[in-house]
């Protein structure tokens, strides 16, 4: 009996002792919960203050992410297209200022290629610098727009990042929440089991003290077992205790790895997203040139024709007889004198001289004003009285006729020919020796003195 109660001594401090561990773990796991739900309650502050952001331009402050993600791409379609609004105006506002440098520089009308007179000519100018200015005005509203949207959206993209990161934050904390809940449960059960354990051998030890009981082996080996039992149970408490903890770093460490992989996508989907847009972009801009590239080659060729008659008709001047000269589709030129179609084999010679250096001159007015928005300030020929003859003066027609082409400031003429360098203001002339040029006189026009 002695040795029954000193067992059952032990037996009792012993489960009094991993009844305290219990419950200083209980109360370490409460503190704990505590923190968890204080931090819970921060991280739902610190969304509703991002939100509260949100409804400064006004937008739902209770906005689901996803959302969020879709009024952010609503936000760069609107970007995108406003920008697409700019570049048209700005090419709109260079081909104005380019019309008004012709019309102001030359007195010619930009699209026809006629003559202004002071009157009407003050009137389109007017007309150009008051639509000008009206597009001066949208661009500057475009800009204010543009510069509006890029605010909102770097706020909301802000915003969107960070409610990403703390909703992931805050589902990990409901679930370490849930976690410590569910084992401080385990653990009160436990404290209450081991309790219920200490009230039985204390029970036991008070009916020891009043009765003598044989002493039985059978029941000393069950108190053992309990007792190895309870210390088995502690130890195996404090291992799973221990492993949490290693297993709760590694968590951490995989939550920041995870998070920079979730940063890294977010990037490249953004990415994708610009460089999707970009093609959408490119492909409407292809569709639309396809749309109106008959448009612009049959205007094409209608411009080449105005240019090659314009040249001509300088060139020919009031003497020589009319020629009109149509165009067709594969730039073919189609000679009409008299009301009647010509073959180009059956021109003469100074004829097909005039015809072929107007289509030509025709070709460069056009290349250079669809290129700069300007025409030709500079023209080199190289022996453009190669194929004619002094005796029936194709050679003077041709050289009064580069004399009257008044559009272009400058013409340069390299030529065998004296009949033809008779009607230069400028004159060079060169010697070639031993395969070498050199200059051996210069000549310029003179000028009468009174």
């Amino acid at each position: 009996a002695e040795r029954e109660k000193t067992e059952l001594k032990a037996s009792i401090a012993s489960t009094e002792e991993l009844c305290s561990k219990i419950t200083e773990q209980i109360q370490q796991r409460k503190m704990h919960l505590e923190e968890l739900h204080h931090e819970l309650y921060t991280l739902e502050s610190e969304e509703n203050k991002w939100r509260n952001q949100l409804e400064k331009f006004k937008v739902d402050p209770n906005i689901s992410l996803e959302e969020l993600k879709n009024y952010i791409s609503t936000i760069n379609e609107q970007i995108s297209q406003i920008m697409g609004e700019q570049e048209a105006t700005r090419k709109e506002i260079r081909t104005a200022q380019q019309r008004w440098n012709t019309l102001t520089t030359q007195s010619i009308c930009p699209l026809c290629l006629q003559p202004l007179t002071g009157e009407y000519k003050q009137s389109l100018l007017q007309r150009m610098n008051e639509e000008n200015t009206e597009r001066q005005t949208r661009l500057a509203a475009l800009q204010k727009e543009l510069e509006e949207l890029q605010t909102l959206k770097k706020t909301v993209d802000n915003v969107a990042s960070n409610l990403q990161m703390l909703l992931y934050k805050r589902e990990t904390l409901m679930n370490q929440i849930e976690r410590e809940k569910n084992e401080l449960e385990r653990l009160n059960l436990d404290l209450e089991r081991n309790r219920k354990i200490i009230e039985d051998l204390k029970k036991r030890f008070e009916e020891l003290k009043f009765q003598k009981i044989e002493f039985d082996l059978t029941d000393l080996q069950k108190v053992r077992e309990l007792r190895d039992r309870v210390f088995k149970e502690y130890s195996d408490l404090k291992s799973r205790l221990s492993l949490l903890e290693s297993r709760k770093i590694d968590v951490g460490k995989r939550i920041d790895e995870l998070k920079q992989r979730i940063d890294s996508a977010q990037k490249k989907i953004d990415e994708l997203n610009k460089c999707k847009e970009i093609l959408e972009i490119i492909d409407s801009i292809r569709d639309g040139y396809r749309n109106i590239q008959p448009k612009l080659r049959t205007e094409f060729v209608k411009t080449l024709e105005r240019f090659v008659q314009h040249v001509l008709d300088t060139l020919t001047g009031e003497e020589a007889s009319p020629l009109q000269i149509k165009i067709d589709e594969t730039y073919s030129p189609i000679v009409v004198s008299e009301g009647h179609q010509r073959e180009v084999s059956n021109l003469s010679g100074g004829e097909r001289t005039l015809l072929a250096f107007a289509y030509r001159l025709g070709i460069g007015q056009l290349i250079m004003q669809s290129r700069t928005g300007f025409g030709l300030h500079l023209l080199i020929l190289d022996e453009p009285t190669e194929s004619l003859g002094r005796e029936d003066g194709s050679i003077d027609r041709l050289a009064e006729a580069i004399s009257r082409l008044k559009t272009i400031e400058q013409i340069i003429a390299v030529t065998h020919s004296e009949a033809f360098a008779e009607k230069a203001e400028h004159v060079i002339r060169l010697e070639k020796e031993n395969n070498v040029s050199h200059v051996i006189a210069e000549e310029k026009p003179l000028i009468a003195v009174e």
